[in-house]
């Protein structure tokens, strides 16, 4: 989870600061291109990526041997090291483009002149970032974080399409867990009793970075 948690809203974060500066050119097309991934179904995604992480045809193996980084090559799918981080990155491909619009709308509401007179100062852009925008972004990044979290923790679709928990259980999560429980072994009380822990857990994850964030602030 905090591997999704950080590739999602702290990549997002990222390109958000980025795209206030003079850096990034066509702000408008830039975003668009990062939100599209966020219409398309979590289910076609996961397809998509396992034909790209596939070990015989998969693009990603293929770019690998043309770059002559073929000693890299896997079966993204079927390794137990790295299956969730195969997994994170179509989920942060899919959700960065959310996260970037909420970040965006963060920093619009920070006033120019704030960021101007702190340059002027000679505050470069990682001092601008770490004493200006986040201290004055926090409920923005909360709410993000919070969003993120509770998302993480709930994902289903994209795990069951792409791996179904394997191999082994090396990308079994507790919703997926949950439905083999409830679908597979018929227990459905087992099943009701994992949902409500996980919502317990969620709960509790969220409270955590509630605090943490009031006393970073």
């Amino acid at each position: 989870m905090f591997v999704s948690v950080v590739f999602q809203a702290g990549v997002a974060f990222v390109l958000a600061a980025l795209m206030t500066t003079k850096l990034v050119r066509w702000k408008s097309f830039v975003q668009s291109a990062f939100f599209f991934p966020c219409i398309i179904s979590p289910l076609v995604t996961a397809y998509i990526w396992k034909v790209l992480y596939s070990e015989q045809y998969g693009v990603l193996n293929k770019l690998l041997d043309a770059a002559g980084l073929d000693f890299l090559q896997r079966n993204w799918l079927s390794d137990p090291q790295v299956i969730m981080t195969s997994i994170c990155i179509p989920l942060a491909w899919q959700y960065i483009g959310f996260y970037l619009v909420i970040f965006l709308a963060g920093l619009t509401g920070i006033e120019r002149e704030i960021l101007e007179v702190a340059e002027i100062d000679g505050a470069n852009f990682v001092q601008r970032m770490f004493y200006i925008v986040l201290p004055l972004m926090k409920g923005t990044i909360k709410v993000a974080l919070l969003i993120c979290i509770s998302g993480s923790i709930k994902i289903f679709d994209q795990i069951y399409a792409m791996s179904m928990g394997g191999p082994g259980n090396a990308s079994m999560v507790v919703s997926l867990y949950a439905y083999n429980v409830a679908f597979k072994g018929q227990d459905f009380g087992y099943a009701s009793a994992i949902s409500v822990a996980a919502m317990i857990i969620s709960l509790l994850l969220i409270i955590a970075v509630t605090r943490v964030l009031r006393e970073a602030e």
